[in-house]
């Protein structure tokens, strides 16, 4: 029985509306009463008509009863987040009776995906919440006419017979391509301020997958200030079930090549569609693929799957896997997607102002940029990236052992899952990765837009005593078996091997289809530049999900998501994440171990299965006072204490880079740049000298004047440090690290 909130209506009759306020205790709650056929499209488009208007009224959740062919109740309860207070009536009244237009029949039926038929439950089992309801922007600079562009989008749905497609109510629930639906474009104001809750009643307006089009445009007049008239922003809101991120990328290039031929697709060469991909689908053996994930996923006891990640995570109760609603229980288990449900008053929405530059570079790389709340409902995400000589470095090192970036962050992903499980000896971990579904035999499926990209788990054995050259020969090769199975779903997967999905966390390496140098030039032709938005956290029932990619210049960009998780958590994968990209190219070699590569994380040594708790968003322990911060404990109890001083323009990496190549036995500390200055500085360091260690206060060049202003102080207060001045005209942190220890090793 279909879970869409609206029956069908059977004949085009006059529609006739009975308004009812409700009664008490909730006079604000509104209700009607509609006499004639009902036809659950055109219900949708009144309060999508509504919602546009009123983006508060969206929160209002529609109940349809039928009393009979011809009586139904239309009652509204409130949403999350919503206040009581008077609904529209009148307006969702004229726009109920309004006459209708003869629809078209649907022209043909095809059986949907087991991919499709999981997501669709999933999205089912959580109603209101908007699960698998994804969005994707993209700036557009230049002149934009509404017309020609609103024509364009036309063309391009007469073209696509995905963009004309639902969902019908079977119990097994086909697809059903209609012949025709009319496109519409949306032109709303918005300012920066009001993006974040835009996006979000965006979102939870949701997209009913049982009605064609799974695909929302709307088109935002941004003004950054009062004077100064911004970009319009295209904002792509569609259903996973229908839809994935590379196919809505292929439908925007789609839409510029019709913009520019005046809203007219031209012709192009015939292509697959998703009723040549289900013919396909169904051809496939499917033996080798249960043979091939029943032995590469291991019973026994349970590895480490990322819930570990997340310190005191809330347990869902028992019995509940995510599943809810009118879903059979076998189904439901056999879906894949078990995270608990992102729904409630706390709920955050993604910020992202509109007066960033727009494109990928809105986070510098080597920065984070983080957003969300920390309650247990909350959603967010996380953003950083590396640097282009970083990223540069990470491509030569992965290519020197015969893998890729993707294999990279698998291996980096595993040894953070390993930590957090606080295993002593080699052990399982497993999480989840997206595969792109077009990785097959099916000629020309690059350019098909459908949904083919979904989770699959992944599990390998991490051995603290193995090499990282190993590791990463490992995934490599697990990668290249998995990538003949693109096809296969999670829930076909959890069906043959009876192992539970890898729910905690689920890492996504994605490829962007280009515009194209030729079109871009078009485009520019007329004044148009067309560039991408950092994208919103997703919602697809993982706690955790990592998701990266390059941007235009080469750049590794990373987005930490989460939901029902502490924004800590995910600030902490960031950072730690970031760390081991930065070090393994400069780190590891033919026999460094794992072992090796996990004490190049902060409080390696802590015993606790859970990453360490932290301050702020530093990846530092604090010292005894708030001028000071720990970089490397000393190796052996007087030691010493080598202190260092902020090197201006270096990202924070750098001086955990410079500590863990320091080869001495010292302590090594960080002088925090806002904490008072000298001053500070020196009654900090002077205390820290009281018993008689030696102290070596270390600064690069130019640092000079202050460095000895410090040691003054220090002095003066009984402390005797040496004051070693370093050039750094390289940023080679492993020679100045020998620098250093030549420089103290005399003296300490």
């Amino acid at each position: 029985m279909s879970n869409s909130p609206f029956a069908r209506g059977t004949r085009n009759e006059p529609t006739a509306v009975v308004v009812d306020f409700g009664p008490a205790p909730n006079p604000g709650l509104p209700a009607l009463e509609v006499y004639g056929a009902v036809d659950g499209a055109r219900v949708q488009d009144a309060l999508d008509g509504i919602a546009l208007r009123d983006p508060a009224a969206a929160a209002w959740c529609p109940v349809l009863t039928a009393h009979g062919p011809e009586h139904h109740s239309l009652r509204f309860t409130s949403g999350a987040g919503a206040a009581p207070r008077d609904f529209p009536l009148g307006l969702l009244a004229d726009l109920l009776t309004r006459p209708a237009t003869v629809g078209v029949p649907p022209a043909r039926r095809i059986a949907s995906t087991p991919l499709q038929r999981e997501l669709l439950a999933d999205a089912d089992a959580h109603p209101g919440t908007g699960r698998q309801v994804e969005q994707l922007a993209w700036d557009w600079h230049g002149p934009l006419d509404s017309e020609r562009f609103t024509s364009a989008w036309q063309s391009v749905v007469a073209r696509e017979s995905v963009l004309r497609t639902a969902f019908d109510d079977g119990p097994e629930p086909a697809t059903v391509i209609h012949d025709r639906i009319d496109a519409e474009v949306q032109r709303l104001p918005c300012t920066p301020a009001a993006w974040p809750a835009l996006l979000e009643s965006d979102r939870r307006r949701g997209l009913d997958p049982r009605r064609p089009g799974p695909l929302r445009i709307t088109v935002l007049d941004t003004q950054a200030t009062p004077a100064a008239i911004g970009p319009s922003r295209l904002l792509l809101t569609y259903h996973h079930a229908l839809l994935d991120a590379f196919s809505v990328r292929l439908l925007l290039r789609e839409i510029c090549r019709a913009y520019l031929a005046d809203g007219r697709l031209p012709g192009g060469q015939r292509r697959p569609d998703m009723g040549d991909y289900l013919r396909w689908l169904t051809g496939q053996d499917t033996a080798p693929a249960d043979e091939f994930f029943t032995r590469s996923l291991p019973g026994g006891d349970g590895p480490v799957d990322g819930r570990e990640l997340i310190p005191h995570a809330p347990q869902p109760a028992a019995g509940a896997d995510g599943f809810t609603g009118d879903v059979a229980e076998p189904a439901a288990e056999a879906k894949g997607f078990t995270g608990r449900p992102v729904a409630g008053p706390g709920t955050q929405p993604l910020a992202v102002g509109l007066s960033t530059p727009a494109g990928e570079a809105d986070v510098p790389a080597g920065e984070m940029s983080a957003v969300g709340g920390e309650a247990w409902d909350d959603c967010g995400c996380v953003r950083f990236g590396l640097t282009l000589s970083e990223s540069g470095a990470l491509a030569a090192w992965a290519g020197i052992w015969g893998v890729t970036e993707s294999t990279v962050l698998q291996a980096v992903w595993a040894l953070l899952l390993y930590r957090a499980g606080g295993e002593a000896g080699a052990a399982p971990v497993r999480f989840s990765t997206t595969v792109s579904g077009r990785g097959i035999g099916l000629e020309g499926v690059e350019r098909l837009p459908g949904a083919l990209s979904g989770p699959q788990p992944l599990s390998v054995r991490v051995d603290p005593r193995a090499t990282v050259p190993a590791l990463l020969a490992e995934l490599r090769d697990r990668a290249l078996d998995m990538a003949g199975y693109e096809w296969v779903s999670a829930g076909q997967i959890h069906a043959w091997t009876g192992q539970p999905p890898a729910a905690g966390s689920l890492l996504t390496f994605e490829t962007h289809p280009p515009l194209g140098s030729t079109l871009e030039s078009e485009l520019a032709a007329l004044g148009i530049r067309v560039e991408p938005v950092p994208p919103p956290a997703g919602h697809r029932g993982f706690p955790l999900a990592l998701t990266a990619h390059h941007d235009a210049a080469r750049r590794l960009v990373m987005t930490a998501s989460y939901s029902r998780a502490p924004l800590a958590a995910a600030e902490t994968l960031a950072r730690h994440t970031r760390l081991l990209l930065c070090e393994l190219p400069h780190r590891a070699g033919e026999s460094t171990t794992v072992a090796q590569v996990l004490q190049l994380l902060p409080n390696a040594g802590t015993p606790s299965g859970a990453l360490p708790a932290e301050t702020g968003s530093s990846t530092h322990t604090p010292a005894a006072g708030p001028a000071l911060v720990v970089l490397r404990r000393a190796r052996h109890p007087g030691a010493g204490t080598v202190a260092l001083m902020q090197a201006q323009g270096r990202p924070e990496v750098f001086h955990d880079r410079l500590a863990h190549a320091y080869p001495g036995p010292e302590e090594l500390i960080l002088l925090a740049p806002a904490s008072g200055g000298p001053p500070a500085w020196a009654t900090a360091l002077a205390a820290r000298t009281r018993a008689g260690t030696p102290l070596v206060l270390g600064a690069l060049s130019g640092q000079g004047i202050v460095a000895c202003e410090t040691a003054r102080l220090a002095a003066a207060h009984g402390a005797r440090p040496r004051v070693v001045i370093l050039t750094d005209d390289t940023g080679d942190t492993v020679r100045l690290a020998r620098s250093l220890h030549t420089a103290t090793r005399h003296r300490i």
